[in-house]
């Protein structure tokens, strides 16, 4: 992994995330990773001013989530990291930065633009940071996932007059959100919508989505958007990831639904 760190602190946060992410080098466990972070968010001593801002921090992470791959464990191991430390009872005394990843994240996937130019780094780029947002959902650092939402609506609600690379890669950083936060996905989507009133301009439905905002009728229409891709002009990877997900999507209706007989014969 690289770093341009402009500060010292970036430089040493940096190096703690490379060490704790390569274990055959050093051994950096998570209970280690995780005191010297602190070290850095929360200074001990009389009087000492917190030095740096868990914002420059949150944007070290995001410049080493990019660089691992999607599937990697790597990027389970960061979002453990990053769960453990805004669970952490050790900044009690102050604002917990629950948010602060993944608005970091979702600010850098924005100024990303969707219609990049055709290239492997820039198109991993966005599959492996959506892959890292999706992480840091399923494991409760970002509250809601209504940016996978939006995501599903703008790639598979929508027609894409894109070019097959751009596309694939839309497409496969939709599918990172059904791979690994599935339940969590379905849970805002189908089991347990908000209120109409609680939802905002994230939830909007697409061009070819008549249905409901949220429920079953939705979410078995991404699924057959993310089946028909398969056989597309999408490239082999997306061919691969788009059934998938699918795949794992169609479990938690079947679970879902057993559920609603059972109710039903009680």
């Amino acid at each position: 992994m690289k770093y341009m760190a402009t500060t010292r602190s970036d430089s040493q946060a940096f190096g703690v995330l490379q060490r704790y992410l390569d274990p055959p080098n050093t051994g950096l466990s998570l209970e280690h990773a995780t005191a010297l972070i602190h070290e850095l968010l929360d200074p001990v001593g009389p009087g000492k001013p917190i030095e740096y801002p868990r914002g420059a921090f949150g944007h070290v992470v995001i410049e080493v989530a990019q660089q691992i791959p999607h599937s990697h464990p790597a990027k389970d191991h960061l979002a453990r990291l990053i769960q453990r430390l805004t669970q952490s009872t050790q900044s009690s005394d102050l604002e917990k930065p629950q948010e602060e990843y993944g608005h970091n994240a979702h600010a850098s996937q924005i100024n990303h633009p969707a219609q990049f130019e055709p290239s492997t780094s820039a198109q991993a780029y966005y599959v492996d940071l959506s892959a890292f947002l999706a992480r840091l959902t399923a494991d409760g650092v970002i509250s809601s996932p209504s940016w996978a939402v939006s995501t599903m609506c703008e790639t598979l609600e929508e027609n894409s007059s894109e070019n097959p690379e751009n596309y694939s890669e839309r497409i496969s950083g939709a599918t990172v959100w059904f791979l690994y936060p599935a339940p969590c996905l379905f849970r805002t989507v189908v089991q347990e919508p908000p209120a109409e009133d609680e939802t905002d301009s994230s939830f909007s439905c697409g061009l070819f989505y008549t249905g409901p905002t949220l429920g079953m009728e939705r979410w078995r229409f991404w699924q057959k958007a993310l089946v028909a891709v398969e056989g597309s002009r999408a490239n082999a990877e997306c061919q691969q990831l788009a059934p998938k997900a699918a795949d794992v999507m169609e479990p938690l209706v079947q679970h879902s639904l057993g559920e609603l007989v059972e109710i039903h014969l009680i």
